[in-house]
């Protein structure tokens, strides 16, 4: 349950799960997330964004996130009785109607998750290892759009150093 928890309570898997669904719609990476409500942010914001554009991707994460559980993990509300998770966050008003799973349904949820997470993991790795290589060949390095606090676009070069396994702008490059 703690698993579960952490992927789905942490801002930096939350974040990272946004961008992935705002690049799966044709939308520039977003670096400044802000999470309001983690409620609203995780179905409107991430899973019902992939209505259209992945459509299996959406039906997938509806299988794999349950916010009862979440808050239930979250607040200790439930309780292992035989073969199963018992709730006691069950309210109506909330949507929280489920009053127990079997455990393998729970271990099929779960096991998904991680295998989920695992999958963007290693996906983030090679297209490191991608940019990395690219990112060495080139004199400058590559080129990055962010954006600045004042709304504008700030363009940089970044070049991967190999001494500190990270990105640093060109010109700190030269430096070090």
């Amino acid at each position: 349950m703690l698993a579960y928890l952490k992927f789905w309570e942490a801002d930096f898997s939350l974040k990272r799960l946004y961008n992935l669904c705002r690049l799966a719609n044709g939308e520039d990476y977003s670096w400044d997330v802000e999470i309001k409500s983690k409620k609203t942010f995780i179905k409107n914001e991430t899973i019902d964004r992939l209505n259209n554009s992945a459509p299996k991707a959406n039906v997938f994460l509806h299988g794999i996130y349950q916010r009862q559980i979440r808050n239930a993990a979250a607040h200790s509300q439930f309780y292992l009785l035989g073969e199963y998770l018992n709730f006691l966050n069950q309210n109506e008003e909330e949507g929280h109607k489920l009053m127990n799973i079997r455990i393998e349904d729970w271990e099929l949820i779960f096991h998904k998750l991680i295998l989920f997470n695992e999958a963007i993991l290693k996906n983030i790795e090679e297209v490191s290892q991608e940019y990395r290589k690219i990112g060495f060949e080139k004199h400058y390095g590559i080129q990055i759009r962010t954006h600045v606090e004042d709304g504008s676009e700030k363009y940089q070069f970044l070049k991967p150093h190999p001494a500190y396994d990270r990105w640093v702008p060109y010109e700190s490059y030269k430096k070090l």
